[in-house]
């Protein structure tokens, strides 16, 4: 008997089993179509849809490629401009084979060629820059069955709003035409020469590599501004650290690995400190939100730009003097500061240490760098301090204290313990309110001795003091 339902068990099993294993093959011959599908007929196109396709294969055959290079150049073949060749876009100017672009992309170049839309490609030269405006003329050689010139259009009465449509060649692929509305007019641009392009539009039309000297259009297919371009790394090199001086900062994951104070370190699972591995170096993670890492002597090159009113070492003007100003001026109180008379200026707090004004600003990252600054505008002293290690913040901020007190005799005021209203107590230093003691990492005679080596380092004339990188990973 029990083999019998043992039998009648198993054949059960394997009937559903089949049925299970067969549902596909059984779906597919129960449910395939047998005819081919018709297509779909769709309405009529939107009328932003017909505005963008008129646009585009109106205005498309006068943008062209420009492609330079310092030496012989036959076609173009760059991707991007930052490949072997310099790349971009430009669009026709007149019958004769003007062509306009940006500056930057023909900046250096011994030879040029341009291709249009048709395939054609043709030699140029260069007719005359402005670097100021960022803005180029070339010349094509033996013009002959010329695209139309794009219409120009106005610029003073554009509205935030407004569609607008770029036309150009990204990482020199074909015409590609995306769309975006006007966020902002009047906008201001730094130039690598250290002035500034004025009345710039902002868009937020997709503008990649290769599109720079390429136009942006009106809804009624007219020239309303020329693109500028350049990846995030570029625009700081150019606008910001070559200008002030800056040799030791850098915007991207891959250039940490060639400076190995700017990898952070974190907590290993068993104990100590370990590297940040590189996956997490997002750009976003850096201390002020706009570099990967920075040398402190160059953060203290960036402070005496505030100190200096926006101007570099180099005489540039990297920073409106309303601007630095209004980062030295008290713009909103905190009364709930631990320190009496606490300000906020423009992203930058000031505080009152007796009699002096310090001005500063405490970074960190989520892979394990730290770094604090001081400024001391009525004495022109700048101070700052940076860890390679997340647990040290509290070290961090006693070390730039005892900096502060030996260079420019300006002592931090005492805590003055005030109630916490979340835990009913009085809060103390090194506690946090909700009574979580602050993280330390080490020893009072380390922390001692690691000062001392630090103070060695930073010992400089009184106007500057300034700490270098840790380079030992567990070091700090």
């Amino acid at each position: 008997m029990g083999d019998r339902w043992t039998r009648v068990l198993v054949i059960t099993l394997l009937v559903v089993l089949g049925l299970y294993f067969a549902q596909p093959y059984f779906d597919r011959f129960l449910y395939s179509a047998s005819t081919p599908r018709s297509v779909e007929p769709r309405g009529n196109l939107a009328e932003i849809e017909r505005t963008s396709i008129d646009l585009f294969e109106r205005v498309s055959p006068s943008v062209v490629q420009v492609v330079g290079r310092a030496g012989a150049l036959e076609v173009p073949q760059a991707e991007s401009e930052n490949g072997p060749a310099q790349s971009g876009s430009g669009f026709v100017w007149d019958a004769a084979g003007h062509i306009v672009t940006n500056d930057h992309v023909v900046e250096g170049t011994s030879s040029l060629a341009v291709r249009f839309a048709s395939g054609q490609v043709l030699r140029a030269h260069i007719v005359g820059t402005a670097p100021n405006y960022d803005l180029a003329v070339i010349r094509v050689d033996n013009p002959r069955s010329l695209p139309p010139p794009i219409a120009i259009g106005a610029s003073d009465d554009l509205k935030v709003g407004q569609w607008v449509f770029a036309i150009g060649n990204p990482f020199g692929l074909d015409q590609t035409l995306t769309t975006g509305i006007i966020s902002a007019l009047k906008r201001r641009l730094p130039t690598s020469g250290g002035r500034e392009i004025t009345n710039v539009i902002q868009t937020d039309a997709a503008i990649n590599p290769g599109n720079s000297g390429g136009p942006l259009l009106d809804s009624a297919g007219r020239v309303i501004e020329v693109m500028r371009e350049m990846t995030w790394n570029d625009a700081l090199t150019s606008r910001l650290f070559a200008p002030a001086g800056l040799g030791h900062s850098g915007s991207g994951p891959e250039e940490a690995l060639t400076h190995s104070a700017a990898l952070g370190h974190l907590p290993a699972p068993n104990g100590g400190l370990q590297p940040a591995p590189i996956w997490v170096m997002f750009r976003s993670h850096a201390p002020a939100g706009a570099t990967a890492f920075c040398g402190a002597a160059d953060l203290l090159a960036v402070a005496t730009i505030l100190l200096d009113s926006g101007k570099a070492s180099t005489g540039s003007q990297l920073v409106s003097s309303d601007a630095s100003g209004g980062m030295l001026t008290p713009q909103i109180s905190v009364p709930t500061h631990a320190y009496a008379q606490a300000h906020w200026g423009l992203v930058i707090s000031i505080e009152k240490w007796g009699e002096a004004t310090v001005v500063g600003h405490d970074g960190g990252t989520p892979t394990g760098q730290i770094a604090a600054l001081r400024l001391l505008p009525d004495r022109q002293v700048a101070a700052c301090v940076m860890a390679n290690s997340i647990t040290s913040a509290r070290f961090v901020l006693e070390a730039l204290d005892g900096l502060l007190s030996e260079h420019a005799r300006v002592n931090r005021p005492r805590y003055r313990p005030r109630c916490c209203q979340a835990s009913g107590q009085m809060e103390a230093p090194g506690r946090a309110c909700n009574g979580a003691t602050a993280a330390s990492s080490r020893s009072q005679s380390a922390k001692t001795a690691r000062f001392s080596l630090l103070s060695e380092r930073v010992r400089a004339p009184e106007t500057t003091s300034s700490s270098g990188w840790p380079q030992t990973p567990t070091g700090m």
